[in-house]
Protein backbone atom coordinates (compact mmCIF):
# COMPACT_ATOMS: atom_id res chain seq x y z
CA UNK A 1 0.00 0.00 0.00
CA UNK A 2 1.26 3.30 -0.99
CA UNK A 3 -0.10 6.45 0.52
CA UNK A 4 1.59 10.08 1.13
CA UNK A 5 0.73 10.64 4.46
CA UNK A 6 1.78 14.23 5.48
CA UNK A 7 2.37 13.28 9.13
CA UNK A 8 5.71 11.42 8.01
CA UNK A 9 7.98 14.58 7.19
CA UNK A 10 7.98 15.37 10.47
CA UNK A 11 9.23 11.91 12.33
CA UNK A 12 12.74 12.95 11.19
CA UNK A 13 12.55 16.63 11.90
CA UNK A 14 10.76 15.50 15.72
CA UNK A 15 13.77 12.56 16.53
CA UNK A 16 16.42 15.99 15.68
CA UNK A 17 14.20 18.22 18.07
CA UNK A 18 13.95 15.29 21.29
CA UNK A 19 18.10 14.82 20.58
CA UNK A 20 18.46 18.16 20.50
CA UNK A 21 17.32 18.98 23.45
CA UNK A 22 18.99 16.72 25.53
CA UNK A 23 16.48 13.29 24.74
CA UNK A 24 13.52 14.21 26.45
CA UNK A 25 11.03 17.46 26.07
CA UNK A 26 7.34 18.00 26.87
CA UNK A 27 5.36 17.78 23.28
CA UNK A 28 5.09 22.16 23.66
CA UNK A 29 8.98 22.12 23.69
CA UNK A 30 9.46 20.02 20.62
CA UNK A 31 7.01 21.89 18.62
CA UNK A 32 8.24 24.88 19.30
CA UNK A 33 11.95 23.69 18.64
CA UNK A 34 10.56 22.10 15.32
CA UNK A 35 9.10 25.42 14.58
CA UNK A 36 12.02 27.50 14.96
CA UNK A 37 14.59 24.94 13.06
CA UNK A 38 12.46 24.77 10.00
CA UNK A 39 11.16 28.53 10.50
CA UNK A 40 7.61 27.58 9.97
CA UNK A 41 5.72 30.01 8.60
CA UNK A 42 2.65 31.34 10.51
CA UNK A 43 -0.32 30.73 8.20
CA UNK A 44 0.88 27.12 8.44
CA UNK A 45 1.46 27.01 11.84
CA UNK A 46 -2.75 28.85 12.71
CA UNK A 47 -4.31 26.53 10.32
CA UNK A 48 -7.06 24.15 12.58
CA UNK A 49 -8.41 20.83 11.74
CA UNK A 50 -12.44 20.78 13.29
CA UNK A 51 -12.05 20.21 16.72
CA UNK A 52 -9.90 23.49 16.95
CA UNK A 53 -6.37 21.60 17.42
CA UNK A 54 -4.08 22.88 15.16
CA UNK A 55 -3.32 20.82 11.88
CA UNK A 56 0.63 21.17 13.07
CA UNK A 57 0.54 19.72 16.32
CA UNK A 58 -1.86 16.84 15.12
CA UNK A 59 0.43 15.12 12.41
CA UNK A 60 2.91 15.65 15.32
CA UNK A 61 1.07 13.86 17.33
CA UNK A 62 0.49 10.98 14.47
CA UNK A 63 4.67 11.62 13.34
CA UNK A 64 5.37 10.85 17.74
CA UNK A 65 3.17 7.78 17.76
CA UNK A 66 4.42 5.80 15.08
CA UNK A 67 7.97 6.37 16.13
CA UNK A 68 7.05 5.18 19.58
CA UNK A 69 5.28 1.86 17.83
CA UNK A 70 8.75 1.56 15.98
CA UNK A 71 10.50 1.93 19.18
CA UNK A 72 12.49 4.99 18.85
CA UNK A 73 10.40 7.24 21.39
CA UNK A 74 9.22 6.00 24.80
CA UNK A 75 5.32 5.97 25.67
CA UNK A 76 5.29 5.14 29.15
CA UNK A 77 5.44 8.99 30.35
CA UNK A 78 2.33 10.63 29.75
CA UNK A 79 3.81 14.68 28.91
CA UNK A 80 7.07 13.65 27.85
CA UNK A 81 8.78 12.91 24.32
CA UNK A 82 11.71 10.92 25.29
CA UNK A 83 14.14 8.95 23.14
CA UNK A 84 14.89 5.17 23.19
CA UNK A 85 18.29 4.06 23.00
CA UNK A 86 17.65 3.06 19.92
CA UNK A 87 16.01 6.47 19.41
CA UNK A 88 19.07 8.10 20.13
CA UNK A 89 20.74 6.38 17.18
CA UNK A 90 18.51 7.04 14.63
CA UNK A 91 18.06 9.56 11.97
CA UNK A 92 15.07 9.14 9.70
CA UNK A 93 14.65 11.50 6.19
CA UNK A 94 11.46 11.28 4.33
CA UNK A 95 11.65 7.83 2.40
CA UNK A 96 12.76 6.03 5.52
CA UNK A 97 9.88 7.77 7.70
CA UNK A 98 7.20 6.97 5.11
CA UNK A 99 8.17 2.78 4.98
CA UNK A 100 7.92 3.15 8.61
CA UNK A 101 4.17 4.75 8.39
CA UNK A 102 3.22 1.85 5.55
CA UNK A 103 5.19 -0.95 7.76
CA UNK A 104 2.78 0.13 11.40
CA UNK A 105 0.00 0.54 8.85
CA UNK A 106 -0.14 -2.79 7.54
CA UNK A 107 0.77 -4.52 10.85
CA UNK A 108 -2.52 -2.71 12.29
CA UNK A 109 -4.19 -3.96 9.22
CA UNK A 110 -3.54 -7.22 9.72
CA UNK A 111 -4.20 -7.17 13.36
CA UNK A 112 -7.76 -5.99 12.92
CA UNK A 113 -8.54 -7.79 9.79
CA UNK A 114 -8.24 -11.12 12.37
CA UNK A 115 -10.65 -10.01 14.73
CA UNK A 116 -13.31 -9.65 11.55
CA UNK A 117 -14.86 -11.64 8.77
CA UNK A 118 -15.41 -8.22 6.80
CA UNK A 119 -12.99 -8.06 3.97
CA UNK A 120 -14.07 -5.14 2.93
CA UNK A 121 -12.84 -3.08 6.20
CA UNK A 122 -10.30 -1.41 4.78
CA UNK A 123 -9.70 0.34 1.06
CA UNK A 124 -6.73 0.11 -0.38
CA UNK A 125 -5.89 3.69 -0.59
CA UNK A 126 -6.55 6.68 2.02
CA UNK A 127 -7.36 9.78 1.71
CA UNK A 128 -4.33 12.24 1.85
CA UNK A 129 -6.78 13.96 4.57
CA UNK A 130 -7.12 11.43 6.73
CA UNK A 131 -4.28 9.75 8.67
CA UNK A 132 -6.10 6.40 10.12
CA UNK A 133 -9.13 6.08 8.10
CA UNK A 134 -7.99 2.37 7.42
CA UNK A 135 -8.27 1.71 11.10
CA UNK A 136 -11.68 3.22 11.66
CA UNK A 137 -12.45 -0.46 13.50
CA UNK A 138 -9.30 -0.52 15.25
CA UNK A 139 -9.67 -1.31 19.22
CA UNK A 140 -13.15 -3.30 18.55
CA UNK A 141 -14.55 -5.23 21.60
CA UNK A 142 -14.57 -8.73 21.19
CA UNK A 143 -15.36 -10.74 24.63
CA UNK A 144 -15.00 -14.00 25.87
CA UNK A 145 -18.15 -16.08 25.99
CA UNK A 146 -17.59 -16.94 29.77
CA UNK A 147 -16.94 -13.03 30.54
CA UNK A 148 -20.23 -12.20 28.55
CA UNK A 149 -21.99 -14.87 30.67
CA UNK A 150 -20.75 -12.83 33.56
CA UNK A 151 -21.42 -9.12 32.85
CA UNK A 152 -25.32 -10.78 31.88
CA UNK A 153 -25.13 -12.28 35.12
CA UNK A 154 -24.20 -9.58 37.22
CA UNK A 155 -26.83 -7.17 35.23
CA UNK A 156 -29.34 -9.44 36.25
CA UNK A 157 -28.41 -9.03 40.31
CA UNK A 158 -28.41 -5.34 39.93
CA UNK A 159 -31.71 -5.32 38.02
CA UNK A 160 -32.96 -7.38 40.51
CA UNK A 161 -31.33 -5.31 43.63
CA UNK A 162 -33.10 -2.02 41.79
CA UNK A 163 -29.59 -0.31 42.10
CA UNK A 164 -29.35 0.58 38.10
CA UNK A 165 -31.00 3.74 37.29
CA UNK A 166 -33.62 3.70 34.57
CA UNK A 167 -33.09 4.83 31.29
CA UNK A 168 -35.79 7.67 31.99
CA UNK A 169 -34.29 8.77 35.52
CA UNK A 170 -30.18 8.54 33.62
CA UNK A 171 -32.23 11.20 31.20
CA UNK A 172 -33.69 13.52 33.83
CA UNK A 173 -30.22 13.36 35.85
CA UNK A 174 -28.13 14.50 33.00
CA UNK A 175 -30.91 17.09 31.67
CA UNK A 176 -30.84 18.93 35.57
CA UNK A 177 -27.17 18.47 35.56
CA UNK A 178 -27.03 20.56 32.02
CA UNK A 179 -29.80 22.79 33.58
CA UNK A 180 -27.81 23.68 36.39
CA UNK A 181 -24.34 23.85 35.44
CA UNK A 182 -23.82 22.98 31.67
CA UNK A 183 -22.25 25.80 29.20
CA UNK A 184 -24.94 28.19 28.50
CA UNK A 185 -24.91 28.52 32.30
CA UNK A 186 -21.69 29.00 32.96
CA UNK A 187 -21.60 31.77 30.48
CA UNK A 188 -23.97 33.74 31.71
CA UNK A 189 -22.58 34.11 35.23
CA UNK A 190 -19.68 36.44 36.38
CA UNK A 191 -17.37 37.92 39.31
CA UNK A 192 -18.56 36.10 42.82
CA UNK A 193 -21.77 34.12 41.20
CA UNK A 194 -19.30 32.13 38.93
CA UNK A 195 -16.52 31.45 41.61
CA UNK A 196 -19.36 30.40 44.01
CA UNK A 197 -21.66 28.61 42.04
CA UNK A 198 -18.43 26.57 40.52
CA UNK A 199 -15.94 26.38 43.84
CA UNK A 200 -17.89 27.03 46.74
CA UNK A 201 -17.35 23.64 48.12
CA UNK A 202 -19.21 24.21 51.34
CA UNK A 203 -22.36 25.15 48.98
CA UNK A 204 -24.77 22.20 48.49
CA UNK A 205 -25.56 24.26 45.22
CA UNK A 206 -22.27 24.19 43.94
CA UNK A 207 -20.76 22.16 40.74
CA UNK A 208 -17.83 20.82 42.81
CA UNK A 209 -20.31 19.58 46.08
CA UNK A 210 -22.74 18.12 43.16
CA UNK A 211 -19.56 16.62 41.58
CA UNK A 212 -18.85 14.97 44.71
CA UNK A 213 -21.09 14.87 47.30
CA UNK A 214 -24.47 15.25 45.81
CA UNK A 215 -27.02 12.74 47.16
CA UNK A 216 -30.27 12.86 46.35
CA UNK A 217 -33.01 10.99 44.33
CA UNK A 218 -32.74 13.77 41.93
CA UNK A 219 -29.00 13.44 41.25
CA UNK A 220 -27.22 10.30 43.03
CA UNK A 221 -23.87 11.71 41.98
CA UNK A 222 -21.35 8.18 42.84
CA UNK A 223 -24.08 6.75 40.72
CA UNK A 224 -21.71 8.20 37.93
CA UNK A 225 -18.75 7.55 39.45
CA UNK A 226 -17.20 8.56 42.18
CA UNK A 227 -14.29 11.43 42.61
CA UNK A 228 -13.78 11.32 46.39
CA UNK A 229 -10.75 11.67 48.49
CA UNK A 230 -8.11 13.94 48.70
CA UNK A 231 -8.03 17.26 49.44
CA UNK A 232 -10.25 20.28 48.37
CA UNK A 233 -7.39 21.67 46.47
CA UNK A 234 -8.40 18.69 43.89
CA UNK A 235 -10.07 21.58 42.33
CA UNK A 236 -7.68 24.14 42.03
CA UNK A 237 -8.77 26.53 44.87
CA UNK A 238 -11.23 26.13 47.86
CA UNK A 239 -12.99 28.45 50.05
CA UNK A 240 -11.77 27.83 54.12
CA UNK A 241 -13.80 26.92 56.50
CA UNK A 242 -12.19 28.09 59.41
CA UNK A 243 -11.24 31.61 57.92
CA UNK A 244 -13.82 32.01 55.00
CA UNK A 245 -10.50 32.62 52.42
CA UNK A 246 -10.14 31.53 49.42
CA UNK A 247 -6.99 28.99 48.88
CA UNK A 248 -4.64 27.33 46.62
CA UNK A 249 -1.61 25.48 45.99
CA UNK A 250 -0.49 22.40 47.83
CA UNK A 251 -2.10 20.47 50.40
CA UNK A 252 1.04 20.92 52.80
CA UNK A 253 1.92 24.61 51.09
CA UNK A 254 -1.45 26.36 50.91
CA UNK A 255 -1.62 30.02 49.54
CA UNK A 256 -4.50 32.70 50.36
CA UNK A 257 -5.78 33.86 47.34
CA UNK A 258 -7.31 37.52 47.18
CA UNK A 259 -11.29 37.45 45.88
CA UNK A 260 -9.65 38.85 42.49
CA UNK A 261 -7.42 36.08 42.48
CA UNK A 262 -10.09 33.14 43.33
CA UNK A 263 -12.49 34.42 40.26
CA UNK A 264 -9.98 34.86 37.83
CA UNK A 265 -9.22 31.01 38.33
CA UNK A 266 -12.80 30.53 38.13
CA UNK A 267 -13.01 32.28 34.60
CA UNK A 268 -10.19 30.17 33.82
CA UNK A 269 -11.88 26.80 34.93
CA UNK A 270 -14.83 28.15 32.83
CA UNK A 271 -13.24 29.12 29.75
CA UNK A 272 -11.19 25.83 29.64
CA UNK A 273 -14.41 23.52 30.53
CA UNK A 274 -17.07 25.55 27.74
CA UNK A 275 -14.25 24.99 25.20
CA UNK A 276 -13.32 21.53 26.02
CA UNK A 277 -17.46 20.92 25.62
CA UNK A 278 -16.71 22.59 21.96
CA UNK A 279 -14.05 20.04 21.40
CA UNK A 280 -16.06 16.87 22.62
CA UNK A 281 -19.41 18.09 20.36
CA UNK A 282 -16.92 17.77 17.73
CA UNK A 283 -16.25 14.03 18.08
CA UNK A 284 -18.74 12.07 15.98
CA UNK A 285 -20.96 8.82 17.34
CA UNK A 286 -18.86 5.44 17.60
CA UNK A 287 -15.51 7.48 16.98
CA UNK A 288 -12.61 5.16 16.50
CA UNK A 289 -9.64 4.66 18.88
CA UNK A 290 -8.05 7.08 16.60
CA UNK A 291 -10.43 10.08 17.12
CA UNK A 292 -10.53 9.23 20.72
CA UNK A 293 -6.66 9.72 20.60
CA UNK A 294 -7.13 13.30 18.92
CA UNK A 295 -9.90 14.11 21.28
CA UNK A 296 -7.10 13.53 24.13
CA UNK A 297 -4.45 15.20 22.58
CA UNK A 298 -7.24 18.26 21.42
CA UNK A 299 -8.27 18.48 25.38
CA UNK A 300 -4.69 18.64 26.71
CA UNK A 301 -4.24 21.38 24.22
CA UNK A 302 -7.50 23.81 25.10
CA UNK A 303 -8.12 22.66 28.47
CA UNK A 304 -5.29 21.85 30.28
CA UNK A 305 -6.10 22.63 34.23
CA UNK A 306 -9.28 20.77 34.10
CA UNK A 307 -9.66 17.74 31.64
CA UNK A 308 -6.89 15.74 32.96
CA UNK A 309 -8.44 16.16 36.78
CA UNK A 310 -10.97 13.70 38.06
CA UNK A 311 -13.87 16.31 38.60
CA UNK A 312 -13.33 17.92 34.71
CA UNK A 313 -13.58 14.39 33.42
CA UNK A 314 -16.78 13.67 35.64
CA UNK A 315 -18.61 17.45 33.76
CA UNK A 316 -17.76 16.19 30.70
CA UNK A 317 -19.28 12.57 31.24
CA UNK A 318 -22.54 13.94 32.66
CA UNK A 319 -22.55 15.98 29.44
CA UNK A 320 -21.75 13.82 27.00
CA UNK A 321 -22.66 9.89 28.41
CA UNK A 322 -22.90 8.78 25.10
CA UNK A 323 -19.22 9.43 24.29
CA UNK A 324 -17.27 9.29 27.33
CA UNK A 325 -17.15 6.55 30.41
CA UNK A 326 -17.74 7.35 33.73
CA UNK A 327 -14.50 6.13 35.15
CA UNK A 328 -12.69 8.96 36.17
CA UNK A 329 -9.06 7.69 36.75
CA UNK A 330 -7.03 6.28 34.01
CA UNK A 331 -5.58 3.63 36.04
CA UNK A 332 -9.44 2.29 37.01
CA UNK A 333 -10.62 2.24 33.20
CA UNK A 334 -7.00 0.06 32.34
CA UNK A 335 -7.43 -2.63 35.53
CA UNK A 336 -11.41 -2.87 34.37
CA UNK A 337 -10.42 -3.31 30.31
CA UNK A 338 -7.80 -5.61 31.66
CA UNK A 339 -10.15 -7.34 33.70
CA UNK A 340 -12.44 -7.97 30.56
CA UNK A 341 -8.90 -9.43 28.93
CA UNK A 342 -8.54 -6.43 26.25
CA UNK A 343 -5.41 -4.99 26.12
CA UNK A 344 -5.18 -1.53 26.82
CA UNK A 345 -4.30 2.11 24.40
CA UNK A 346 -0.80 1.83 24.05
CA UNK A 347 -1.33 6.04 24.47
CA UNK A 348 -2.02 7.59 27.98
CA UNK A 349 -4.36 9.92 28.56
CA UNK A 350 -8.23 9.88 30.47
CA UNK A 351 -10.39 10.07 27.25
CA UNK A 352 -8.12 7.57 25.53
CA UNK A 353 -9.97 4.49 26.76
CA UNK A 354 -13.57 5.81 26.10
CA UNK A 355 -14.35 4.69 22.86
CA UNK A 356 -13.91 1.15 23.68
CA UNK A 357 -16.39 1.30 26.77
CA UNK A 358 -18.73 3.36 24.40
CA UNK A 359 -18.15 0.34 21.36
CA UNK A 360 -18.78 -2.19 24.44
CA UNK A 361 -22.05 -0.85 25.38
CA UNK A 362 -23.47 -0.45 21.87
CA UNK A 363 -22.90 -4.12 21.60
CA UNK A 364 -24.93 -5.24 24.79
CA UNK A 365 -27.46 -2.37 24.01
CA UNK A 366 -26.75 -1.04 27.64
CA UNK A 367 -26.44 3.24 28.32
CA UNK A 368 -22.65 3.50 29.81
CA UNK A 369 -24.06 3.93 32.95
CA UNK A 370 -25.11 0.48 33.29
CA UNK A 371 -21.88 -1.03 31.97
CA UNK A 372 -20.08 0.58 33.95
CA UNK A 373 -21.78 -0.41 36.72
CA UNK A 374 -21.59 -4.43 36.10
CA UNK A 375 -18.60 -3.54 35.44
CA UNK A 376 -17.72 -2.43 39.14
CA UNK A 377 -20.11 -5.25 40.35
CA UNK A 378 -18.05 -7.84 38.37
CA UNK A 379 -14.57 -6.92 38.82
CA UNK A 380 -14.25 -4.89 41.90
CA UNK A 381 -11.96 -2.27 42.97
CA UNK A 382 -8.53 -2.41 41.80
CA UNK A 383 -5.67 -3.59 44.16
CA UNK A 384 -1.92 -2.79 44.12
CA UNK A 385 0.18 -5.84 45.02
CA UNK A 386 3.37 -5.31 46.60
CA UNK A 387 6.55 -7.06 46.88
CA UNK A 388 8.07 -6.74 50.86
CA UNK A 389 11.53 -8.29 50.87
CA UNK A 390 12.26 -10.45 54.50
CA UNK A 391 16.08 -9.98 54.76
CA UNK A 392 18.38 -7.38 55.72
CA UNK A 393 21.42 -7.47 54.21
CA UNK A 394 23.02 -9.33 51.35
CA UNK A 395 24.85 -12.63 51.16
CA UNK A 396 25.79 -15.16 54.38
CA UNK A 397 25.29 -12.50 56.70
CA UNK A 398 21.66 -11.33 55.36
CA UNK A 399 19.53 -11.53 58.81
CA UNK A 400 16.22 -12.52 57.80
CA UNK A 401 12.79 -10.52 59.87
CA UNK A 402 10.63 -12.86 58.55
CA UNK A 403 9.34 -14.24 61.94
CA UNK A 404 9.10 -10.98 63.28
CA UNK A 405 6.96 -9.34 60.97
CA UNK A 406 4.91 -12.53 60.73
CA UNK A 407 4.69 -12.34 64.80
CA UNK A 408 3.83 -8.72 64.85
CA UNK A 409 1.60 -8.33 62.30
CA UNK A 410 3.68 -5.42 60.18
CA UNK A 411 6.28 -5.29 57.37
CA UNK A 412 8.99 -3.77 57.50
CA UNK A 413 12.07 -2.23 55.95
CA UNK A 414 15.56 -1.28 57.00
CA UNK A 415 17.43 2.06 56.26
CA UNK A 416 17.51 2.57 60.13
CA UNK A 417 20.03 5.32 59.61
CA UNK A 418 17.29 7.63 57.98
CA UNK A 419 15.64 8.16 61.56
CA UNK A 420 11.35 8.46 61.41
CA UNK A 421 10.22 9.75 57.93
CA UNK A 422 6.44 10.74 59.41
CA UNK A 423 7.86 15.08 59.31
CA UNK A 424 9.55 14.76 55.82
CA UNK A 425 5.99 12.86 54.58
CA UNK A 426 3.85 15.51 55.58
CA UNK A 427 6.25 18.41 53.63
CA UNK A 428 6.92 19.02 49.83
CA UNK A 429 9.31 17.41 47.74
CA UNK A 430 8.77 14.12 49.61
CA UNK A 431 10.47 11.66 47.22
CA UNK A 432 14.08 14.90 47.03
CA UNK A 433 13.77 15.01 50.27
CA UNK A 434 13.94 11.24 51.41
CA UNK A 435 16.63 10.68 48.59
CA UNK A 436 18.73 14.09 50.55
CA UNK A 437 18.42 11.83 53.41
CA UNK A 438 19.90 8.61 52.09
CA UNK A 439 23.09 10.72 50.17
CA UNK A 440 23.77 11.77 53.74
CA UNK A 441 23.07 8.29 55.61
CA UNK A 442 24.25 5.73 52.66
CA UNK A 443 27.33 5.62 50.42
CA UNK A 444 25.24 4.93 47.41
CA UNK A 445 25.71 5.87 43.43
CA UNK A 446 23.11 8.92 42.57
CA UNK A 447 21.42 6.21 40.60
CA UNK A 448 21.34 3.71 43.46
CA UNK A 449 20.25 6.26 45.59
CA UNK A 450 17.70 7.74 43.17
CA UNK A 451 15.89 4.11 42.98
CA UNK A 452 16.44 3.38 46.97
CA UNK A 453 14.65 6.93 47.33
CA UNK A 454 11.84 5.21 45.64
CA UNK A 455 11.43 2.09 47.53
CA UNK A 456 11.11 3.89 50.41
CA UNK A 457 8.68 6.70 49.42
CA UNK A 458 6.73 3.69 48.03
CA UNK A 459 6.50 2.16 51.54
CA UNK A 460 5.84 4.64 53.61
CA UNK A 461 3.48 7.16 51.54
CA UNK A 462 2.59 5.64 48.18
CA UNK A 463 1.15 2.28 49.65
CA UNK A 464 -2.70 2.29 50.73
CA UNK A 465 -4.92 0.79 52.61
CA UNK A 466 -5.83 -2.50 51.08
CA UNK A 467 -3.10 -3.02 49.03
CA UNK A 468 -1.73 -6.51 48.89
CA UNK A 469 1.86 -7.63 50.57
CA UNK A 470 3.85 -10.16 49.40
CA UNK A 471 6.18 -11.28 51.64
CA UNK A 472 9.15 -12.57 49.64
CA UNK A 473 12.54 -14.77 50.11
CA UNK A 474 13.96 -14.21 46.60
CA UNK A 475 11.56 -16.48 44.21
CA UNK A 476 9.54 -17.56 46.96
CA UNK A 477 6.45 -15.69 48.85
CA UNK A 478 6.40 -16.67 52.08
CA UNK A 479 3.22 -14.94 53.29
CA UNK A 480 0.26 -12.62 51.75
CA UNK A 481 -0.86 -9.80 53.91
CA UNK A 482 -3.59 -6.72 53.40
CA UNK A 483 -2.09 -3.03 54.49
CA UNK A 484 -4.74 -1.21 57.25
CA UNK A 485 -2.52 1.05 58.88
CA UNK A 486 -0.24 3.88 57.82
CA UNK A 487 3.76 4.55 57.96
CA UNK A 488 4.64 4.12 61.71
CA UNK A 489 8.58 4.27 62.98
CA UNK A 490 9.38 1.67 65.92
CA UNK A 491 12.03 0.85 67.80
CA UNK A 492 11.21 -2.45 69.47
CA UNK A 493 13.59 -5.17 67.64
CA UNK A 494 14.25 -5.81 64.92
CA UNK A 495 15.34 -2.23 66.00
CA UNK A 496 17.47 -2.41 61.76
CA UNK A 497 14.19 -2.46 60.15
CA UNK A 498 12.05 0.67 61.90
CA UNK A 499 9.81 1.57 59.20
CA UNK A 500 6.68 -0.41 59.45
CA UNK A 501 3.62 -0.69 57.93
CA UNK A 502 1.09 -2.78 60.65
CA UNK A 503 -1.78 -4.82 60.01
CA UNK A 504 -4.77 -4.39 62.98
CA UNK A 505 -3.87 -7.58 64.58
CA UNK A 506 -0.95 -9.83 64.91
CA UNK A 507 -0.05 -12.90 63.13
CA UNK A 508 -2.91 -12.15 60.19
CA UNK A 509 -0.54 -12.95 57.15
CA UNK A 510 -1.19 -15.94 55.21
CA UNK A 511 1.02 -18.13 55.16
CA UNK A 512 2.06 -19.68 51.63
Amino acid sequence: MKTNWRFTKWMGPLLDAVRALGGAATPKMAQQQIQQKLNLPADFLADKNKSGQTKFYNELCWARQYLVWEGLLDGQERGQWKLTEVGKQTVLNETAAQQLAEKWTEIHKQESSEDSDDDTKFQNELPPDDLFAMQQSYGNITLDPLIQQSLRASYENLLKRGELLTKERLSECYALFRERFGPERLKSLDGEALLNTMHAHGSQDSLVYWLEFRSSSEFPTRQFGSISGGSALKFGLYKSKDTGEWMTGHPQNQETLSITEAIDIAKKHRTQLVTAVDVMMALPAGASDQQYVELQNSLDQVAPDVSRLAWGHKYLSLLFPDKLDDYHAEFVQRHTLIKLLQIPPVQKGLYIAAGRFVKLSMQLNWPINHLTSVLNERNGPPITYWRIGTKLGEGEDAETIWPDMQNGGYAAIGWAELGDLSDVLSGDDVKENITKKVNESYQYEANVASRKSGEIRNFTQVMSENDVLLAAEGERILGIGVVKGPYRYETTPPEDAPHRRHEPLPKNWTGC
